[in-house]
């Protein structure tokens, strides 16, 4: 199993190679990249600087574990206008160009999301259109696109059978999921989406949430003493360390990245 970190927990005023130091002297192997998040990797930001990065990776011991992005939230690949959704699309193209000089095999994007304005259907129909000539791209590199699961931030794609039909409808071998296991809030349970998905999982998001009480069941209640009728539900994500090896033989080998 390997490890690796997001750059975005790197604070801005450290600059890039005191972070990296941080990422190895802690035990990662990895650090995910997060393209457009970081004054150092933007959309304008060069091919030749795009290749320094990889060299600063490489110098510090560690390895490009993939691109991800925050871009769609503002760009989403379901908008209706069609100028953003050529820009989501070039975002999408970047995060490949990217991941290829950095030597890394998958991208991360958050194929689209559901408004009061823009409904679900028509949200569902763009992201698959979208996504079939994009993962054209994707498998030309040699890389593969993972929708993350947003769940209930996106309003869309909430169950582990949904996703799975919409990966069925895209039908691309370069178009996957990549699972955040904090993502799934009350949806599931992480083992039974990785049952349904197995190897079109392309990264594992890791990250710990607070779980708000629960009232206890009739039956729980009748075996409580009265001091005790409200506990904390077991949070079913918590990354512990029986969970994670689980987790990582439910893919493909990919990297397990700690999200904040």
């Amino acid at each position: 199993m390997k490890k690796a970190i997001g750059d975005n927990m790197i604070p801005k005023d450290w600059g890039f190679e005191k972070g990296l130091d941080l990422v190895q002297r802690a035990g990662y192997n990895g650090i995910e990249l997060w393209l457009g998040d970081m004054p150092w990797f933007q959309m304008n930001t060069t091919d030749t600087d795009v290749r320094e990065l990889r060299s600063k990776v490489e110098s510090a011991g560690l390895v490009v574990s993939n691109v991800s992005t925050g871009l769609h939230w503002g760009s989403p690949l379901s908008a209706r206008d069609p100028a953003i959704r050529t820009r989501a699309a070039r975002i999408v193209e970047r995060q490949i160009e990217t991941a290829t000089l950095l030597g890394a095999d998958a991208v991360l994007v958050v194929a689209g999301l559901v408004t009061e304005e823009v409904p679900y259907n028509e949200v569902y129909q763009r992201c698959v259109d979208a996504l079939k000539p994009l993962g054209d791209t994707a498998k030309r590199a040699g890389v593969r696109i993972g929708c993350e699961n947003c769940n209930a931030e996106q309003r869309f794609l909430m169950s582990p059978r949904e996703f799975w039909q919409f990966l069925n409808d895209v039908n691309h071998s370069a178009v996957g999921i990549h699972l955040d296991v904090g993502n799934i809030h009350d949806n599931g349970f992480a083992e039974q989406w990785i049952e349904i998905h197995g190897p079109r999982i392309t990264r594992i998001h890791v990250k710990e949430r607070a779980q708000a009480p629960r009232p206890m069941r009739r039956s729980e209640r009748l075996h409580q003493p009265a001091a005790g009728r409200q506990q904390l539900a077991r949070d079913p994500h918590r990354p512990d360390e029986g969970r994670l090896r689980r987790l990582a033989r439910g893919g493909d080998g990919g990297a397990l990245s700690l999200r904040s």
